[in-house]
């Protein structure tokens, strides 16, 4: 994602930038190698039933069809073009009608995800607000032998990612808040890349392949994130690439609201969400009177 990197760069420096972007090819490798060796054939079996029953569902009942936010599979994009293809066009003209299915898309992603986004964001208020100052630093080990140190900074970056909702561009300044207060390299790596299985994500692992393929698809990625944060640190830090000395204070810290061109983009993203909300329930009639083959 571009803006992940822009944000990464401004807040962190260009050397998480280039682990980033080095460290996703590792931690691909690594989720092939382990699902290959480790994933029950039986499971990947069940796994493929439920997707092919979701696809047939999604053919017959549109508005129902689960998406998985950035996470989307495949099969998924499969099932989104079928929608985006299959839906009415509107009265107002060919044009018209390709922003009628943009705003049935729109609304099909909120009616799946705003629980998980609530909740999400409720836990990460609770968790920013009462827990202690210096609460998240305490959690990484900052002494002792290196090796250790590395492990269990790459061991606990994901379970904070996990338990504090936040993911895609909004984990990067949480992460430099851990970095200014001393995490390890290999720890903020292997944070930022927790994105893929924050709580809310979880839940909609288990919606789409079950209880016990999300369990072993979080497994599988939870250890190719460890995995990833250290072989990364290890690597950038033979090559001096790691940053060194004092570290930058965080962006977390020192926030507050302003109003600049952000507020702007804020407004005009709410007026284009409501122009789409508009237009699915104009349609809304009409959809739901079009026959299922």
């Amino acid at each position: 994602m571009i803006e992940l990197g822009a944000v990464l760069w401004v807040l962190m420096g260009w050397q998480f930038v280039l682990a980033e972007i080095f460290g996703a090819f590792v931690l691909i490798m690594l989720m092939w190698i382990l699902i290959r060796l480790f994933l029950p054939k039986n499971l990947e079996a069940q796994i493929r039933v439920r997707t092919e029953q979701k696809q047939a569902e999604s053919h017959c009942h549109p508005a129902r069809s689960h998406s998985l936010g950035s996470g989307m599979t495949g099969e998924h994009e499969h099932d989104y073009e079928q929608e985006l293809a299959t839906a009415s066009p509107s009265v107002g003209g060919h044009e018209e009608g390709k922003w009628t299915r943009v705003a049935h898309v729109f609304v099909m992603d909120w009616s799946m995800l705003w629980k998980e986004i609530l909740g999400g964001f409720l836990i990460a208020g609770l968790l920013a607000t009462l827990m202690p100052h210096g609460w998240w630093e305490a959690l990484f080990l900052q002494s002792g032998p290196p090796v250790v140190r590395l492990i269990e900074n790459a061991l606990v970056g994901p379970v904070i990612a996990m338990i504090s909702f936040v993911c895609s561009v909004g984990n990067i300044p949480l992460a430099s808040l851990l970095w200014s207060h001393g995490i390890s390299f290999g720890g903020v790596i292997s944070f930022i890349y927790a994105d893929l299985i924050v709580i809310p994500i979880i839940i909609i692992y288990a919606k789409y392949y079950g209880v016990r393929g999300a369990a072993w698809i979080t497994g599988i990625f939870y250890v190719s994130m460890v995995l990833a944060g250290i072989i990364v640190d290890l690597i950038f830090n033979a090559l001096g690439l790691i940053p060194q000395g004092l570290r930058p204070l965080s962006a977390v810290e020192h926030a507050h609201i302003i109003w600049n061109y952000t507020s702007i983009l804020d407004l005009a993203a709410a007026i284009f969400a409501a122009w789409l909300l508009f237009l699915h329930f104009k349609s809304r009639d009409k959809e739901s009177a079009r026959p299922c083959h």
